[in-house]
């Protein structure tokens, strides 16, 4: 899954095509999802924010990267040279954490004591080490890593003619969205999904004209900042359990296929993108910091989580939730500093050495990639 991403040596607001509200965003999509896992598993709130509400944090992670790939490398040339380099930086935020958690969870499980790390054995290995699916939360990360394969080629078409791109990406969202419950069964992960990702790419193409001419009007900030509280709004609306208890009628069995928790989820990420409120808020130098941390504390919570809960008991529901909570939080901190950051550098540092005769494309910033990527 989609994953953090961001300047190597932490969060910061003046980086090229930085949005510092996307960085708390993508710390509340990791947050929803804890939330959800924790909801389920303790019957916190009889389950009112979990049942399925997790969907909606890995929704707006999924629109997150689409937008972030269509907003920092759409309008770079697309070449060998640019090419490489998007994939070594894939690579280098994606890969060490995830094999990390991987090999750990093979091994444990090779030895017959799995503990709380994902049991991994006979085909799955396979799965997981090839990225063609995987288990529990790393089931998005083969997903997010076919996404960049397949934005390369959409790339490719939006060099040629931004039209064309365009066209293209509304089609497929049509279609997927049209015939959802067709392609949710078909074995190819990524057309389960492939509407959110293409929907957070058109988000990113439209995006400049929107603030264009919204800069113009002098209510352009605030039909932002009102766009932002009310899909916000239906966001939370968007969980299963609330949407049932105030419509009184079920979701979709999967809420993949609603076109309109979609919308809600990208509206959120448009708006978010623009509003003063979700600025001042989102980039707050707290949200920040946890839009950092956000692919650690996605991938190592339930982990985490089980573990504290055996130690803890689930009798005092609302301490295991603050301890829960805070050790999430300290073992992602140690996890970014001490697993990401090293494995990062190290790694953008070797594609960039075997990129040295290739001539540098102007205005690449690669290290201002603030998506879950």
């Amino acid at each position: 899954m989609p994953v953090g991403g961001g300047n190597i040596d932490g969060p910061a607001t003046d980086r090229p095509g930085h949005i510092g509200a996307l960085d708390g965003l993508r710390f509340l999509a990791a947050y929803i999802v804890f939330l959800s896992h924790f909801s389920n598993e303790t019957n916190l709130f009889s389950k009112l924010l979990g049942s399925g509400a997790g969907q909606i944090g890995v929704m707006i992670f999924f629109l997150l990267s689409g937008f972030l790939m269509g907003h920092l490398y759409l309008s770079s040339p697309c070449n060998w040279s640019t090419v490489k380099r998007f994939a070594g930086n894939r690579v280098a935020r994606i890969a060490p954490l995830y094999y990390s958690i991987v090999l750990a969870s093979i091994a444990a499980t090779a030895w017959g004591h799995p503990g709380f790390l994902f049991a991994i054995k006979g085909g799955s290995i396979v799965h997981h080490l090839f990225l063609i699916k995987g288990d529990s939360v790393l089931w998005t990360i083969p997903v997010e890593m076919q996404f960049y394969a397949a934005f390369i080629a959409l790339w490719f078409v939006h060099s040629k003619s931004k039209i064309g791109a365009i066209c293209i990406v509304a089609v497929l969202i049509y279609v997927i969205v049209l015939f959802y419950s067709r392609v949710a069964n078909w074995q190819w992960q990524l057309l389960h999904f492939a509407h959110f990702f293409l929907t957070g790419v058109l988000v990113s193409l439209f995006a400049p004209l929107a603030r264009d001419r919204l800069e113009k009007l002098s209510w352009g900030p605030r039909v932002s900042d009102f766009g932002f509280v009310v899909s916000l709004a239906l966001v939370i609306l968007s969980y299963p359990q609330i949407y049932h208890r105030v419509f009184g009628v079920e979701l979709l069995a999967s809420g993949w296929g609603e076109l309109k928790v979609l919308m809600a989820c990208a509206t959120l990420l448009a708006t978010a993108a623009q509003s003063r409120i979700a600025t001042s808020i989102l980039a707050s130098r707290g949200m920040a910091f946890g839009g950092a941390i956000s692919y650690s504390i996605y991938l190592l919570h339930i982990p985490v989580m089980m573990a504290v809960k055996s130690a803890m008991g689930s009798d005092r529901v609302v301490l295991l939730f603050i301890a829960c909570n805070a050790i999430v939080m300290l073992v992602a901190v140690a996890s970014y500093y001490l697993i990401e950051l090293p494995s990062q550098r190290y790694l953008r540092g070797w594609f960039a050495n075997t990129a040295r005769l290739a001539a540098p494309e102007p205005g690449l910033h690669l290290a201002s990639d603030n998506a879950r990527s």
